[in-house]
């Protein structure tokens, strides 16, 4: 039902007939990370990263890339209420009561937890 309600929303009707297809064979999870793959394949040429710096509630920072095509500012896709997750690429997470950073290849980010966001210096 998730990987209909993404394929649907994104206008990937041909998924849906790879999920009924191989269903059996593959996790809907699974399914979902052949899409998410797909998807960072066919267009790539669309992508306008930034560099990010985000404070979390709970105190911990985020520096990492966001895709922000379709938006002119990082503040318009934070502040678009029609997706509540930013999804953030080579993150590094730094928490105060951690010595040590922890890095992720992609993270899904609840915007509700973002005290502020800052782009990189010379970015918008």
């Amino acid at each position: 039902m998730l990987v209909r309600l993404i394929s649907n929303k994104l206008n990937l009707k041909g998924h849906i007939y790879i999920y009924l297809r191989f269903k059996i064979l593959m996790s809907p999870i699974g399914i979902l990370l052949m899409i998410i793959q797909e998807l960072s394949m066919t267009e790539s040429k669309n992508i306008k990263n930034r560099i990010v710096r985000i404070k979390l509630t709970d105190g911990t920072q985020i520096n990492g890339r966001i895709n922000i095509s379709g938006y002119n500012r990082l503040s318009d896709l934070i502040m678009d209420r029609s997706n509540d997750f930013l999804v953030i690429t080579e993150a590094i997470l730094y928490k105060t009561d951690m010595e040590n950073t922890v890095k992720h290849e992609t993270i899904f980010l609840g915007k509700r937890y973002i005290v502020w966001a800052a782009p990189e210096s010379g970015q918008r």
